[in-house]
């Protein structure tokens, strides 16, 4: 049976962190994703507190400290060579400022960047111009997990009971302002982590079983908007990977 770290999945989808900011909740889930992938892949392990396999001495495997905890580390068999998926998820993670919350990666990532700095610091503090347009280039290439998602402005409310249709529209609204204004969109990765999530039943492991029924809504909302044809996640995904607009769309859904 597959666990998760419960840590991932709080980061990516807990509602009671009183964010009033859309592009934090995103880049969490795609943080989290980033995280999640690496670990089903078998890219980062995960070990339970105080064990430490013989291989803890590699170059490549970086265990924490505090034996109380889950540790996890880079696999063996997943060599940091600064131009790897692995690299840049991890050197995107530590110059993020989540990287704080990230308690059980936090060694993970700080020890790690400090061997390898694949990502120039300075795409990070240059006009949001700039930075859209270096954060598409490194996209192009597979070279970046997708976290610059600033959809701003976005009330994070709780809908009441048997009004749940309540917010959907003010999400779009702001989506559009936000496409207005060039920001740039999240990946599929998101759209994965949701769909794990929901498939394998952890959405009651995650608000426990009296919250379920508003979070697996939340979570189904979610996904409609991200995988539905006319969405515009999925027009800007479009774009930006292909250059196909809502315009060159639009007859398809007439």
């Amino acid at each position: 049976m597959l666990t998760l770290p419960e840590e991932l999945l709080l980061l990516a989808l807990d509602d009671r962190a009183g964010t009033d900011n859309l592009g934090v909740y995103l880049d969490r889930a795609l943080i989290a994703a980033a995280l999640l992938d690496l670990i089903l892949q078998g890219r980062i392990v995960r070990r339970e507190p105080g064990a430490y396999a013989s291989e803890s001495n590699h170059e490549n495997v970086y265990p924490r400290f505090d034996q109380n905890e889950y540790s996890y580390c880079v696999s063996p068999h997943a060599t940091p060579t600064g131009r790897t998926y692995l690299d840049h998820v991890l050197a995107t993670i530590a110059k993020h400022p989540i990287a704080d919350q990230l308690h059980s990666f936090k060694t993970l990532t700080l020890v790690y960047v400090d061997r390898t700095n694949v990502l120039n610091p300075n795409i990070y503090s240059a006009p949001p111009d700039q930075r859209l347009l270096a954060g598409q280039d490194l996209l192009a290439r597979e070279q970046l997990v997708e976290t610059e998602s600033r959809f701003l402005f976005f009330r994070n409310t709780t809908l009441p009971q048997g009004n749940r249709t309540t917010g959907e529209g003010e999400l779009r609204n702001q989506l559009r302002q936000g496409l207005r204004n060039g920001f740039s969109q999240p990946d599929e990765r998101l759209r994965a982590l949701l769909l794990l999530i929901k498939s394998t039943g952890l959405i009651a492991e995650v608000w426990g079983k009296e919250d379920f029924d508003a979070a697996d809504w939340r979570v189904s909302q979610t996904l409609r908007l991200t995988m539905e044809p006319d969405s515009l996640l999925a027009d800007a995904h479009r774009y930006i990977v292909s250059g196909i607009g809502e315009d060159d769309l639009a007859p398809l859904y007439r």
